[in-house]
């Protein structure tokens, strides 16, 4: 064998290890689960309490505008009268 295609296949074989192993880091990278920072933890955990006291708000609200007795019923209906 000629030593130019010696040296040929050399590079040949170094360019596919080469190409290789940068197929495997970005697959490597593209597999990586999402493990937001210090603060993507800070805004979710706000977000989520924010969210969280909303609904309890509405929650009490809307109970709150519920008449809840006899008496209340007929208090609102004399001031619809008037």
């Amino acid at each position: 064998m000629k030593h130019y295609l010696y040296d040929r296949q050399i590079v040949l074989d170094r360019q596919r290890a080469i190409q290789k192993r940068a197929d495997m880091q970005r697959l490597a990278q593209i597999a990586q689960v999402y493990r937001p920072g210090l603060t993507g933890r800070l805004l979710m955990g706000l977000g989520r309490l924010m969210v969280e006291g909303g609904t309890r708000l509405k929650a009490r609200y809307e109970a709150a505008s519920t008449p809840v007795s006899s008496y209340q019923l007929s208090v609102m209906s004399s001031n619809n009268v008037d």
